[in-house]
């Protein structure tokens, strides 16, 4: 009986139907048989040379070569129908494979187990769609008009507003589709930052709120969300010295967050996942089965290098690591349309920077081409407030903006940036660096991380 191979390759020898046949997303992985691949990367390479380009091999031509293969007819079968058998061919042999894999690893690892059957059912359901999806201009223009009409009116808002008027004017707020990314050196208060974030979207804007943090434990979280909500000094409550005015309002919250939870029905709340229950698992699949037990408007993750790569079962490269990482967030936000805020640690090379550049971003270059909305945390030297620069920031007419930062009780807008004041806050950061290494000084040279490697190599390139 002849395989779908078989058929495939006759169908493109006796019609010419090469063009329909790549249309259908029909790879060389498609063919199981090395000897069928072979003689389909044959007919690909004489289609795409230069010479011969856009030519099929005639069937005679096609013999000369292989002897062996005899023409099969499938009258009764369109081009689209037997690319359909070949790719179902394909699935269910790869199927079968990281099945007989998984259940040799479920009594090990079972957790581990699922999220490899997890992401095989993903690519079987995107490889099994072979229907052309892309979108013609011509087609598509009343759609986008008509969107563009929805925002005009106001019918369309974002997820959430920033809680920075002008810094939420010039970007539109944080869309379904948005990637957004804070990075700055240690000690910059890009927690706090993002914890400010949260408690504004809670408190202001009714968001149900999904929280996993890799940089402290939930308790300290949700610490600083009620130091925020309550604006009360972060120092006093986390050391239980509160005066008795700011402990009433500790214990007024608490009847707040209940009260409001309970006319919500539990849609208005604030969840700060705990990976406990992940078993060293968790990675973004294990944050996507998070996202859909929830279905939260937003996930924030404080310490988005942290996590688990699910690409690997091996040690791998930070920097690989951490691209893995932020390729699986973007296709998370992509598919659930719940936005993503995070946070980065800033490389060295940060502190030589008077803006915020991308390259900026530590471990991996990946990130910043990931990202559709970033910036650079700085936490200012000489007064208690914080500048936050926009990453590439010749993409916005505003380039930054300056908040108070005293600790749960003022994160507030303080004033637009001017270009000199930006480069000024950069070059405090840097003298900031210069500071901790005096203050700690190496017994040995230590040698050049992969980090280091990675950026020289980037760095390299741009140059």
């Amino acid at each position: 009986m002849a395989t779908p191979e078989h058929r495939i390759l006759t169908r493109v020898l006796q019609t010419g139907e090469l063009k329909e046949v790549l249309s259908n997303g029909i790879t060389p992985e498609d063919f199981l048989s090395l000897t069928h691949r072979a003689m389909w990367e044959m007919l690909v390479s004489y289609y795409e040379n230069q010479q011969t380009a856009g030519s099929v091999v005639s069937p005679e031509m096609f013999r000369s070569k292989f002897p062996e293969f005899d023409l099969v007819e499938a009258p009764g079968m369109t081009t689209t129908a037997l690319c359909h058998e070949l790719r179902s061919q394909r699935l269910a042999h790869q199927i079968k494979e990281v099945a007989t894999q998984a259940v040799e690893e479920a009594d090990t690892d079972p957790l581990a187990a699922a999220i490899r059957l997890r992401e095989l059912a993903e690519e079987v359901l995107q490889r099994g769609n072979t229907n052309i999806s892309d979108v013609r201009l011509s087609e598509h223009i009343d759609n986008t008009i008509e969107n563009y009409l929805r925002k005009e009116s106001g019918e369309v808002q974002p997820v959430i507003h920033w809680p920075w008027a002008p810094l939420d004017e010039e970007t539109g707020g944080v869309a379904d589709e948005d990637y957004v990314l804070f990075w700055g050196r240690p000690k910059s208060k890009k927690t706090f930052v993002i914890t400010y974030t949260m408690a504004q979207a809670y408190l202001e804007q009714n968001k149900r709120i999904l929280c996993y943090t890799k940089e402290m434990s939930p308790d300290n979280m949700l610490l600083r969300i009620a130091a925020f909500l309550g604006k009360l000094p972060y120092r006093e409550i986390r050391l239980g010295k509160l005066s008795a005015h700011e402990k009433a309002t500790l214990l007024d919250l608490k009847e707040f967050v209940r009260y409001r939870a309970e006319v919500t029905g539990g849609r208005n709340d604030l969840i700060v996942l705990s990976g406990q229950d992940a078993n060293g698992n968790d990675g973004v699949s294990w944050l996507r089965s998070r996202v859909e037990m929830y279905e939260p408007d937003i996930l924030f993750v404080d310490g988005l290098y942290l996590l688990k790569d699910d690409r690997s079962m091996k040690r791998t490269a930070d920097w690989q690591r951490v691209t893995n990482i932020s390729r699986d967030v973007r296709q998370m936000v992509l598919k659930t349309k719940v936005p993503v805020i995070a946070t980065m640690q800033a490389n060295r090379s940060a502190a030589k920077n008077k803006e915020a550049a991308l390259d900026e971003i530590a471990f991996a270059d990946a990130v910043g081409q990931d990202i559709t909305q970033g910036f650079r945390v700085i936490n200012d030297k000489n007064s208690p407030t914080i500048a936050l620069v926009a990453g590439g920031s010749r993409e916005y007419q505003l380039h930054g903006i300056r908040i108070y930062g005293i600790p749960c009780s003022n994160f507030g807008f303080k004033s637009v940036m001017s270009e000199k004041e930006i480069e000024q806050a950069a070059e405090n950061d840097g003298e900031n660096d210069m500071e901790e290494a005096h203050a700690k000084p190496r017994k040995r040279k230590l040698k050049k991380s992969s980090e280091d490697d990675h950026l020289d190599a980037a760095l390299a390139r741009l140059s």
